[in-house]
């Protein structure tokens, strides 16, 4: 046996996995008050093109509209390395209405404690979906009089997320949030966001 073999072993990539793999557990909001970013990169992808647009101090504004293939990737890394602006942004996934499908859900109150679990567990009641075959998110809309609550569902098919992901992870493209076009999070004022 010839244990004098050298191990190829990318730290950095291995702690960068492994920072997004823990980053999970932290709430949005304690995340974004202990990071270093400021401003948001909007990434819109639909039609074979991606297009990357800024919010900084209020002001929106298209960066760059490029194919949504290997040299646009290329490309797209090349300014999320390089441009500083961009590189200190959150980088934001909005889904278009092709891509993601949204319902308002009433349920018990009593349901608040395990919403996940139970919206999960009837998916398919609620969308055209099972949990096996979506993504999906929720926020908190209130409370109605009649002791129920008001939530948000926010879902997209596993293939379509998938297959977007794969291509973008390629180019180390790594979204920090996924939202959707028709129920867009507001990161100016709301203090629970979705993702």
């Amino acid at each position: 046996m010839n244990f004098s073999k050298n191990i190829d072993f990318d730290f950095k990539r291995f702690f960068l996995w492994w920072g997004r793999e823990l980053s999970f557990w932290i709430p949005e909001r304690l995340k974004q008050a202990l990071s270093d970013k400021t401003g948001y990169v909007f990434l819109h992808i639909s039609a074979g093109k991606m297009k990357f647009s800024s919010l900084r101090e209020g002001q929106r504004k298209t960066i760059v509209e490029l194919a949504f293939n290997e040299q646009g990737l290329a490309l797209a890394q090349k300014l999320l390395e390089e441009n500083e602006d961009v590189k200190k942004a959150y980088l934001i996934l909005r889904l278009s209405s092709k891509q993601a499908i949204k319902k308002i859900l009433y349920l018990p109150a009593a349901a608040k404690e395990n919403i996940r679990q139970v919206v999960s567990f009837e998916l398919d009641k609620y969308t055209p979906f099972n949990s096996e075959q979506g993504y999906f998110a929720l926020k908190s809309l209130g409370k109605e009089e009649n002791g129920q609550i008001k939530v948000l569902l926010v879902l997209t098919p596993r293939e379509i997320l998938d297959a977007i992901y794969l291509k973008l992870n390629s180019a180390e493209i790594y979204p920090d949030i996924v939202d959707y076009v028709e129920e867009a999070n507001d990161f100016t004022k709301d203090l629970e966001i979705y993702n």
